[in-house]
């Protein structure tokens, strides 16, 4: 340990000791009063060379012993900027902070879009000690939630679909939500540490949290009933972080037996239901994994087919609830590009290895005289040509983009990519 860590230590020891600073422990809901709240400056936008957090409340005490900031790893959050007092609205209502409401801005679409996964994993886990509270208390408070600088979301039909959706799955009245679109001082804030975060390598989860999702999950659905179903959660029909050839292997898995389910049409419940209830579960990595992060503690089996050799994605979340989680490194990426030109994983397509691929049909027992390689080829063929064309047009319309490393990758891998266009 550094000599800058001990010295954090001792002087975070002392500040206890004196009352200047407050321990703040799991599930404890502290109060505090004239809290400025602000809207978003950056909000997922680290691959942008920005930060991924810089709003919400300004807590009075801003180092790295307040685990009332956010977190994932470690800290992330970056020090909101103090607004001037002619902008501020003073909200007399006790408001239960959140978080955020994720918006993902892409800068090679220019659009702003909402973001499922960093919903759920980064400003989700509050909401059932909330929850908690007002069942033991008999209190009620206003859920906060904070958004970008300028965006269009300024009450609840402006939501994402799945935003709106999770507020339904833990019965909140919507009339009690506060969106937070221009500085506010909030008069009293209620607050709980994330009883879950983003990190891949971090400890077992609060097994009373896991009981809270697991006493919640039978209220809302009844007891679980479990079936000997093996459900394949696809990305298909998602542009940006795909499987090239991923529709052939759907049709290879319902040949035996596996039901193939696409997250993004159905509604929350039924995932979560159907989530609960299935045998085995294989995922390929994405967004999708976190709606896991609804249930408690489950008999299910989990699969992670990563789409980024190395990938730990929510290793610690799915340990601490499934008996049995394995990550599979059967795919080569192709990194996406960035505006800037580099490197983008996130917008790769992830290129599968037969022979990685067969051990797993082995290993779960699946049958693999149904696959047709020819076949096969021919879609990864025609879907890689697709992913390549958006790339050039990307390219085209200014952003910039050099096609020289994707060129080299798919070298690399032995495809060239004058034979894509025959596709």
């Amino acid at each position: 340990m550094s000599k800058i860590k001990k010295a954090k230590k001792v002087f975070y020891k002392i500040l206890l000791k004196t009352g200047m600073i407050k321990q703040f422990s799991l599930f404890a809901v502290t109060d505090f009063q004239n809290i400025h709240i602000v809207p978003y400056e950056d909000l997922l936008d680290l691959p942008f060379g920005r930060s991924d957090h810089k709003g919400g409340p300004i807590w009075s005490v801003w180092n790295d012993t307040n685990n009332l900031r956010h977190k994932r790893d470690e800290y992330v959050d970056v020090r909101p900027t103090l607004p001037s007092t002619e902008d501020i609205y003073e909200e007399e209502r006790e408001l239960f902070w959140c978080g955020a409401i994720a918006e993902h801005y892409d800068q090679q679409s220019d659009k702003i879009s909402g973001h499922f996964g960093h919903q759920v994993a980064d400003f989700m886990s509050r909401i059932p000690a909330y929850k908690e509270y007002e069942k033991t208390t008999g209190k009620q408070g206003y859920y906060c939630f904070a958004v970008r600088n300028n965006s269009l979301i300024t009450q609840i039909k402006d939501t994402p679909s799945y935003f709106q959706q999770i507020l339904r799955w833990f019965e909140i009245d919507p009339t009690r939500v506060v969106i937070v679109n221009k500085p506010i001082l909030a008069k009293k804030l209620l607050v709980t540490p994330q009883l879950e975060c983003l990190n891949p390598n971090g400890p077992v989860l609060n097994d009373r949290y896991l009981s809270l999702l697991n006493e919640y999950v039978n209220s809302r659905l009844g007891v679980a009933i479990t079936n000997d179903k093996t459900l394949y959660i696809s990305r298909s029909a998602i542009k940006g972080g795909e499987l090239a050839g991923e529709s052939y292997l759907e049709r290879f898995l319902e040949k035996n037996g596996v039901v193939v389910i696409h997250p993004e049409k159905l509604p929350l419940t039924e995932q979560i239901k159907m989530y609960r209830e299935a045998k085995h579960l294989i995922f390929l990595e994405g967004s999708s994994l976190h709606c896991l992060q609804f249930l408690g503690k489950s008999d299910a089996k989990v699969y992670v087919i990563n789409r980024r050799r190395g990938s730990n994605l929510m290793r610690s979340s799915l340990e601490s609830r499934f008996p049995r989680v394995e990550y599979l490194d059967i795919t080569d990426l192709v990194h996406g590009l960035s505006a800037a030109g580099k490197k983008a994983r996130y917008d790769g397509i992830s290129i599968l290895n037969k022979n990685l691929l067969f051990k797993f049909f082995a290993d779960v027992k699946f049958d693999s005289t149904f696959w047709e390689q020819e076949e096969f080829e021919k879609i990864q063929k025609s879907h890689l040509k697709i992913w390549y064309q958006r790339k050039e047009k990307a390219q085209v319309s200014g952003h910039k983009n050099s096609l020289i490393l994707i060129d080299n990758m798919f070298h690399e891998l032995g495809i060239k990519v004058e034979d894509l266009k025959k596709y």
